[in-house]
Formats: structure tokens, sequence, C-alpha cells
């Protein structure tokens, strides 16, 4: 898999918090780590997407879906994003 570089600053505190966070947890290094953390928070958006559909789902009704419900899932979908 190809990869890209990216570059971050930090501020002290985080920066301290970040490599201690990373010597503890057992990462070799600083990319390691952030990419943990980026799997974790991916992860946390696909539960919280499921957590949508599993809610709309137990008020669907039987058979397809008007058009106007499908356009108010994807609004909510949207705005529940927006809000984090």
């Amino acid at each position: 898999m190809a990869t890209k570089t990216a570059n971050i600053a930090l501020t002290d505190e985080l920066d301290a918090f970040a490599r201690t966070d990373m010597a503890t947890g057992g990462f070799g290094n600083f990319s390691e780590y952030v990419r943990d953390l980026l799997r974790h928070r991916r992860q946390q958006r696909i539960e919280e997407d499921l957590a949508v559909v599993r809610e709309a789902m137990k008020e669907a009704p039987v058979g397809e879906p008007p058009p106007a419900m499908m356009r108010e899932l994807s609004r909510l979908r949207r705005s529940s994003r927006r809000s984090k």
C-alpha cells in the first residue's frame, strides 16, 4: 500500500502527552501511534453510522421507502457528522 507523509504541529503539552502515550502503548514510533489513532477514529465513525442506520430500521416501513424518507435519512446522517 502506498503511503503519504503528513506533518503536524503540536503544542509542547500535546507533544509530551503523545510521546508518553506512544511509549506506554508499545508503539515503535510516532507514525504507528498516529495511524492507530486514525484507525480507531475511523472505526468510531463507522459505528456511529451503523447506529443511525439501526435506529432508522426500527421505524422503517415494510417495502420500498418513499423518496422523501430517503432524503430525510441522508440529511440526518450528514447533520450528525457535522455536529461532532
